[in-house]
């Protein structure tokens, strides 16, 4: 963004440093996003939803290595169960104050967590 005299915003950090690193990385996953919405990039069907295959990232300038990549886009099924329990636990607590849509969309997340628990096994 620029002021006609003055740049409100400056993007020179470098190759090296921590944040032209986490830009590139946001970057990679934005790219993937909008190449999803138009249908030229791959995903993986989860329970918690889509995510990226490997080979449809653009990791260019990242360092990663193939298993930390893979660790990273690998979902838990059992460890996300434990993690839907707990926010159930915490909309519990707000009792009717929480929306429908969102306590039904909380349901339905822990149903196909368990459904893939269960298959997994």
């Amino acid at each position: 963004i620029m002021h006609a005299d003055d740049p409100l915003v400056r993007g020179a950090w470098g190759n090296s440093s921590y944040f032209a690193t986490q830009w590139e990385s946001k970057a990679a996953a934005l790219k993937w996003m909008l190449d999803r919405i138009e249908g030229r990039a791959a995903a993986t069907e989860t329970p918690i939803g889509n995510v990226p295959t490997p080979s449809s990232l653009t990791l260019d300038g990242l360092s990663i290595s193939r298993d930390a990549l893979n660790e990273l886009l690998s979902v838990d099924s059992s460890d996300w169960l434990a993690e839907d329990r707990a926010v159930g636990e915490f909309f519990a607590k707000f009792g009717s104050h929480i929306p429908p849509a969102v306590t039904q969309e909380q349901k339905a997340l822990a149903g196909r967590l368990t459904r893939a628990t269960v298959s997994a096994k």
